[in-house]
């Protein structure tokens, strides 16, 4: 099961879906920013799937299942700040570029919180004596997660470079280098974005 969930994140985490619905899925986010509306639309099934995976960890009192199943989801949050937006939907924000990157990385925290919460909560009722690596995942997943959103603004508008992104998703397995990413995009993305937001 958890191979299956391995393989099937990482290969349609990033896939955009075609199928119409007749009905629009109800979700706990702002219509702005769009990356987690349309992120979790997108990968609702996925999502389901994880938290299924969740309680299964539960249920056979296995929490490097349950442990799995939380650092896919951080996975798939990341993938929602994959691709960069329309110019005009970052100009209509009146703020300049510091300000702008507070409000994206805010509000990415805030909604983060809400997509895994019922995720850690249910880790760290049933699998108290792991609560430190819990919250580790956490935190590294909330840091990897604002790194990717600085890096989509690096070389705003344009995509950042594929070996760029590459090099990113490698640096998760050493912590430091992660956090040396995200100040590098940081300053960056002040500087692409200043002829925008001003």
């Amino acid at each position: 099961m958890a191979f299956f969930i391995l393989i099937a994140s990482s290969t349609f985490v990033f896939i955009k879906s075609n199928t119409n619905f007749n009905f629009t899925l109800p979700t706990p986010f702002y219509k702005n920013p769009f990356e987690f509306l349309v992120g979790f639309r997108s990968s609702f099934i996925l999502i389901v799937a994880l938290y299924m995976l969740m309680i299964i960890s539960i249920n056979v009192q296995n929490f490097g299942l349950g442990a799995f199943a939380l650092f896919f989801l951080f996975f798939i949050i990341i993938s929602f700040y994959q691709k960069p937006e329309s110019v005009f939907y970052v100009w209509i924000y009146a703020l300049n570029s510091k300000q702008f990157l507070i409000k994206k990385i805010t509000i990415a925290i805030m909604h983060s919180f809400i997509l895994t919460l019922p995720m850690l909560s249910g880790l760290i009722y049933f699998f108290p004596h792991y609560i430190a690596i819990i919250i580790a995942i956490s935190l590294f997943g909330n840091i990897l997660m604002i790194t990717v959103l600085l890096s989509k603004y690096a070389q705003f508008p344009d995509a950042l470079a594929p070996s760029k992104f590459l090099a990113l998703i490698f640096s998760a397995w050493f912590p430091p280098l992660v956090i040396a990413f995200a100040i590098r995009f940081y300053l960056q993305s002040k500087k692409s974005l200043h002829t925008i937001l001003k």
